[in-house]
Order: structure tokens, then C-alpha cells, then sequence
């Protein structure tokens, strides 16, 4: 493996790179850069070494399909349009294959984006945590469409993503409150006064699994599961490209726990942490999905994966 992939590795794993979208764009990044490095070899070799550099990439973080379903977009790319072609016209595939994901990403964006954005009238109180550059991208949508809403997120503990969705906001003029972790529920719920009251939650997914559930920060489950409750619509923004395909043979990626030093660094001895990165939030507890599709029900996940994504499903040979 090439010092160039070992970095990128290493990044994505001691999180210095966050976020499903981010971490895809690394790995496409690196595709990119290791095709060029072996691009010296026989298209034999070439084609060897990269297969091996896209499957430590697909392993570098298993809670993030999106990452692994666009290394095997472009090994599926190049399986069938790569076929008795010269190493040059193959390594002009492969940046093809990388450039066709990399827009079909930021086409998706835009199309959430607009459908999302649809769901917010004027005067709503709109609800969100962590950080999520797809829900970012709605909040945006709809402040562009001069719509009068206030923004309410939480800091989302222990490393405060919450602050980057709170400080990006901000900068581009929309009104934004944030809670501590501990009292999302409690603002959510009729309890906390008219005043506060929420009128639609919108979260992120790391994970998209085939029976409509996802799989997003820890704290989504609270926070969906009081929404139902109090009855306030709550939607899940992303692209069922987050789809994991192993959930389809009911296989699901274990709930990923973290250093209990995220915590509390300087914790006292023989005290036990657990910290949970994850939890799953129900497709009974969601609205609707706002995806590259349109606005959907859990429900519709599957079906449209199968028929649109079908190479997700096939693992780099």
C-alpha cells in the first residue's frame, strides 16, 4: 500500500476527516492520486494494485457506506468499460469514473436541497443536530427563498459538531439558538412553552439501512422518538446513496463506540465510559426521507436502491 493511501487512512480513522460526504470525497481523492502513482505499471499491475487500495479504503470506516458505495461505483465503472483498452485509455476511465460520482454528489445536493427547503414555511421553528452538510444545504435553500424561520441545534456532545452548523449558519445571516444535548427532548415537547415549540426536525444519516431506518449520531433516537410523540414532523436528508447494502441480508454494522477519553480526558481511574458514536433511529419514528427521489417513505428505500444502485451490491472483485 502507498504512503499516499496509508495518510488517507490514517485521516479518516483518527477523524481528522468527519462526515459521510467528506470522508467519500477523500477517498475519491486518493483513488485519483493512486491511479496516477500506478499508472508507471502494466495495466495488469495497475489494475491489482488499485482493487487492493480500494478495499482498505472501503474498510477504513465501515459505518460509512456512502464512501464504500462510490469505490464500487468506480470499480464497477471500470470492470465494464475498461475491457480491452490500453492502460492509458483505462486510467483516463478511471478519473471519468471518479469525476461522474463526484457530480452525481453534488446533483444530489442540489435536488435535496430544493426538496427539502419545500418543507419549511415562514415562522417555523426548524430543528437539528449534529452537522450535516446535506441538511445545511436545505436551511440555505429555503433562507434564499427569504422564508422567516428560526433555526434551533444542539452542540451535540462530546466533540460539538453542533458548533460547525451553528458557526456556518450564522455566518450566511440565519437565526440560530442552540441547546445543550440534554435538553432537546425537553424543547422539542409542548412542555417547554409555546414559544419554543418545534414545527419540523430534520436529521442526517450516516447510514441508511434497506427497511427505511437509519443509523446517525448519537442523541437522533431521543430526539425522534419525543417527535413522534409530540407529533412534530421529522424528516431524515439524504442520499440513498448512505444505503448499506448488507442490511438487505439483515446484517447490520455494530454500533460504533468510542474512546471514553472523547468524554472526559482527564477522568477519574476505574470510572467505565460508554460512549456510543451511533444509534439508529426507526423508519416508524420518520416522516419521510428527502432524497435525490423527492420526499419518500422509509418504506420505498429498498426498491428504489435495487432498481437505481444495483452495484452496490457487488464487491470489488
Amino acid at each position: 500500500m502507498d504512503q499516499t493511501t496509508k495518510e488517507a487512512i490514517k485521516k479518516i480513522q483518527s477523524f481528522e476527516v468527519q462526515g459521510a460526504t467528506q470522508i467519500t470525497h477523500i477517498v475519491l481523492k486518493t483513488l485519483r492520486e493512486e491511479g496516477e502513482i500506478q499508472s508507471k505499471k502494466t495495466k495488469v499491475q495497475y489494475l491489482k494494485a488499485l482493487k487492493s487500495i480500494g478495499v482498505a479504503l472501503e474498510l477504513a470506516r465501515p459505518t460509512e457506506p456512502l464512501a464504500r458505495n462510490a469505490v464500487r461505483f468506480v470499480f464497477h465503472y471500470l470492470e465494464h468499460t475498461a475491457k480491452g483498452k490500453s492502460l492509458a485509455e483505462t486510467h483516463q476511465i478511471l478519473n471519468k469514473a471518479i469525476n461522474l460520482f463526484t457530480k452525481l454528489l453534488k446533483y444530489q445536493e442540489q435536488k435535496i436541497a430544493e426538496a427539502g427547503s419545500k418543507l419549511i414555511r415562514r415562522n417555523m421553528h426548524v430543528f437539528t443536530h449534529c452537522h450535516s452538510s446535506t441538511v445545511e444545504e436545505i436551511i440555505l435553500a429555503a433562507f434564499q427563498k427569504k422564508k422567516n424561520f428560526k433555526l434551533f441545534c444542539t452542540e451535540t456532545r462530546p466533540l460539538y459538531q453542533g458548533r460547525i452548523t451553528a458557526r456556518k449558519l450564522l455566518k450566511k445571516k440565519i437565526d440560530v439558538t442552540m441547546v445543550v444535548d440534554s435538553a432537546a427532548d425537553f424543547l422539542i415537547s409542548r412542555t417547554s412553552g409555546k414559544e419554543l415549540m418545534m414545527d419540523l426536525i430534520f436529521l442526517g444519516a450516516d447510514v441508511v439501512t434497506s427497511g427505511g431506518s437509519i443509523i446517525n449520531k448519537i442523541g437522533s433516537f431521543g430526539i425522534a422518538q419525543v417527535a413522534r410523540y409530540e407529533k412534530v414532523p421529522l424528516y431524515v436528508a439524504t442520499s440513498l446513496l448512505k444505503t448499506d447494502p448488507e442490511t438487505f441480508t439483515n446484517r447490520y454494522v455494530a454500533i460504533e463506540m468510542r474512546d471514553r477519553k472523547e468524554v472526559w480526558p482527564q477522568g477519574p481511574k476505574g470510572l467505565k465510559i460508554i460512549n456510543f458514536a451511533f444509534d439508529r433511529v426507526p423508519a416508524r419514528f420518520i416522516n419521510g426521507i428527502v432524497c435525490e427521489f423527492g420526499v419518500i417513505k422509509p418504506r420505498q428505500v429498498a426498491s428504489l436502491v435495487q432498481q437505481y444502485y444495483p452495484w452496490i451490491f457487488q464487491p470489488i472483485k
